[in-house]
């Protein structure tokens, strides 16, 4: 029998693996897989993902599975592990790639999933809130959060999915043709005309995402209803419950660059919302 190879990367600062995520290790089998971990510790995040991608590609892998080392991921079906869950979506969508919605570490609701509302504004976006996934059906495209949203797909950018647990189909993709740049960090000030300046940031994943979009590949996230997610810290967030707030509020009002570097008025007004001058 051929085994389908699949490579699990945890990334971590210290090398320290929380006992959860090492239960989701364990978990991860299915009758026709082949599973291989690696956990990898370096301080710079994106060039750690993508020592774990080049460690998954030079072994030949089918699929590249990036799971956070904070990161608890389950099944809803006794039948199948997560891991056979995440692939399943990925072959029966024909995806290039597929996440798990987890929350973020806060007390708002907020997800790292989410969507950038214009195509020429990759920082103004709306993310989702756990009372919007129910929502939502248990495998989540970009048609989907415009439907919800009441939204235009043709005018949208991409839909933003997250790294904390990733699936990438390694072989039916051109990674290698398209030249893949790997999980990048934009981080960039811009200045107002006033010459204030404000700290701007795309995430690896949701640049990530953009590359997937701009390929024109097929991608997803995976809800709750398939996949219950732990996101560990002090307190534990579950992407199951249902609190925190109706919308994201904060996101859609980020200016884009040209926005701050044109308009004083913008720039002051995003400064005393941060805290930043009286």
């Amino acid at each position: 029998m051929v085994k389908t190879n699949i490579f699990i990367g945890v990334p971590s600062h210290t090398g320290q693996v929380s006992i959860c995520t090492q239960r989701c290790i364990l978990e991860a089998r299915g009758p026709d897989l082949a599973v291989r971990v690696r956990n990898n510790t370096f301080s710079l995040l994106d060039y750690n993902f993508d020592l774990l991608f080049c460690s998954a590609w030079a072994s030949g892998a089918d699929y590249f599975c990036l799971l956070h080392n904070d990161i608890a991921v389950s099944s809803g079906d006794p039948t199948r592990s997560w891991l056979m869950v995440m692939l399943d979506a990925l072959r029966d969508g024909g995806f290039a790639a597929v996440s798990v919605v987890a929350p973020i570490k806060s007390v708002e609701g907020i997800t790292s999933t989410a969507l950038q509302l214009t195509k020429n504004n990759s920082f103004t976006m709306r993310r989702l809130m756990l009372r919007e996934l129910p929502k939502l059906p248990p495998i989540i495209t970009k048609a989907d959060v415009c439907k919800l949203w009441g939204l235009d797909a043709a005018t949208a950018g991409a839909l933003y999915i997250n790294t904390g647990c990733l699936l990438m189909d390694l072989k039916k993709f051109g990674w290698a043709q398209k030249r893949w740049p790997g999980f990048q960090i934009r981080s960039q000030l811009a200045w107002s005309r006033e010459g204030l300046p404000k700290a701007f940031v795309l995430s690896e994943d949701w640049r990530f995402s953009q590359h997937l979009a701009e390929y024109g590949w097929p991608y997803a996230a995976v809800g709750p209803q398939l996949l219950p997610v732990e996101h560990l810290g002090e307190l534990v967030f579950r992407n199951t419950a249902t609190w925190g707030d109706e919308e994201d509020l904060e996101g859609p009002k980020n200016p884009s660059f040209g926005e701050w570097e044109a308009n004083e008025q913008v720039a002051k007004h995003t400064l005393v919302l941060e805290g930043g001058v009286s």
